[in-house]
């Protein structure tokens, strides 16, 4: 009578399922084991220490699978909580003030306010207008001791800028002549919020600003101490500010 063949022990079984499917799953493990235990030779049976090291991989297989499933349950969770959270904050921002990290400045035919933000009281500021192509269209420097903000009112030469939207670098200085760091602030009042991409975004003045962006929330309205207006610049007989 002929015999049956023995399967290969457990570790040459895994290999080559591992190398047809890149990894041995959960089933594909316990599959293995059954078949296994069903062509073994009765004569010559599956040594016990084995087969009972065979159950271990099986049973700490199955307890890795179940923190995988329930690491990913968890993540699933937190992101509906996040998303949850940062949705209630970005509605209730609607109609409030905010100050937020931007370098953006929407010119639309009527006088605009650059604000900032410095590690230190600027006495001189720098301020460049850059086009959406990144082309500098309007350079001036103005004296804003004790100020945080300033009016411009988007001419150049007389003539006002195209409307839309510029991108500012701004320089700073102290009373010294020492440079500071400085970074140009966007103020508004949140408009609406949409979502993009599972984020919330806040609509000011026709910009998506990030919750991340923001730096201050105000009751709509309500001012720093320096005022809303801060310096008025007024253009020359065109030789310059």
């Amino acid at each position: 009578m002929s015999s049956i063949s023995p399967v290969q022990g457990s570790y040459q079984g895994s290999q080559v399922a591992s190398s047809q499917s890149g990894a041995l799953d959960q089933s594909a493990f316990l599959k293995l084991l059954v078949t296994q235990l069903a062509n073994q030779d009765p004569l010559n049976p599956m040594d016990n220490q084995e087969f009972a090291a065979q159950l271990a991989q099986y049973s700490s297989l199955e307890q890795l699978t179940k923190v995988n499933t329930n690491l990913e349950s968890s993540q699933s969770l937190n992101e509906s909580m996040a998303l949850a959270m940062q949705s209630s904050m970005a509605s209730n921002l609607i109609g409030r003030e905010i100050v937020a990290v931007d370098d953006r400045l929407v010119l639309d035919g009527e006088d605009s306010v650059i604000h900032w933000e410095s590690d230190g009281e600027a006495s001189r500021l720098t301020v460049r207008v850059l086009s959406e192509l990144g082309v500098t269209v309007h350079e001036f420097e103005a004296d804003v001791s004790g100020e945080d903000s300033l009016v411009w009112d988007g001419r150049v030469d007389g003539v006002p800028l195209p409307e839309g939207t510029y991108t500012l670098q701004l320089e700073a200085r102290d009373s010294a002549g020492a440079e500071l760091a400085v970074r140009p602030m966007l103020q508004g009042v949140v408009e609406s919020v949409r979502y993009l991409l599972g984020e919330a975004w806040l609509m000011v003045d026709g910009l998506d600003i990030g919750l991340g962006q923001v730096g201050e929330v105000r009751a709509a309205g309500e001012s720093n101490s320096t005022g809303a207006t801060g310096w008025q610049l007024v253009e020359d007989d065109g030789t310059g500010w």
